[in-house]
């Protein structure tokens, strides 16, 4: 399953722009990928690169989106209460609809990088995910320094509030709504680095995964503190 299109690789990115990247998000019945499925889904791939703007005193970032697509979902179960309350979506609305992940790999593969803001999350309910897919990856959530800048809080809504982006809280936690608002966050400054340049250079540093695997529970705690997450599906940190 997918697109056939060639895979645009991440070696020769350059940190000024142009870089071709994906915001994806998903909406799901719940947090565990073997039993929960996604109900909304939304892909937007933009371009992002420093331009001179005559009108301001320096470079400002431009983010030009090329294409998008989304859907609902219908899981074939009913939704939990508590998800259409977090959501606002119904069985009404997803009743006898699919999500097509033939097009979301088709825009998705033109991208350099695919960013969710928890992609560890995002990507545990990607269909059609292999090693190549994998490795352009990105995070919002776990790759961008948001505690050096003061923001300790990390949802999205939050975040987007915090750097002056003009969002309406009610309409999130929608697919497409929320990978427009993380479309947005990707162009703003902090610390003097736009976002978007921040993801590109996390993604040409190697990284290594740490796993607390049988942590006693006492540590969890400690663990938070030093930036590890809880996997509640295998059950380590």
């Amino acid at each position: 399953m997918g697109s056939q299109h060639k895979l645009f690789g991440v070696e020769h990115m350059n940190v000024n722009g142009p870089v071709n990247i994906a915001l994806v998000d998903f909406e799901t019945t719940g947090l565990d990928p073997k039993k929960d499925t996604i109900i909304d889904g939304a892909v937007i791939l933009c371009e992002y690169k420093i331009v001179e703007d005559k009108t301001y005193e320096g470079p400002v970032t431009a983010g030009e989106p090329i294409e998008h697509y989304t859907s609902r979902n219908d899981p074939g179960f009913p939704i939990p209460q508590s998800i259409t309350e977090l959501t606002n979506i119904k069985d009404s609305d997803v009743k006898g609809q699919s999500f097509n992940w033939s097009k979301f790999w088709q825009i998705a593969d033109h991208a350099q990088i695919i960013v969710a803001h928890n992609m560890q999350f995002d990507s545990s309910f990607m269909q059609g995910l292999n090693e190549a897919r994998r490795q352009r990856l990105g995070c919002s959530l776990k790759m961008i320094n948001w505690n050096a800048a003061g923001l300790t809080c990390k949802k999205l809504s939050h975040l987007a509030q915090d750097l002056k982006i003009d969002v309406n809280v009610k309409t999130l936690h929608g697919a497409m709504a929320d990978a427009q608002l993380l479309m947005y966050m990707l162009g703003c400054k902090l610390k003097g680095r736009y976002l978007w340049q921040t993801i590109v250079d996390a993604k040409s540093t190697n990284w290594m995964i740490c796993k607390a695997i049988g942590a006693a529970f006492d540590k969890k705690d400690f663990l938070k503190a030093n930036g590890f997450e809880w996997n509640a599906a295998d059950k380590y940190w």
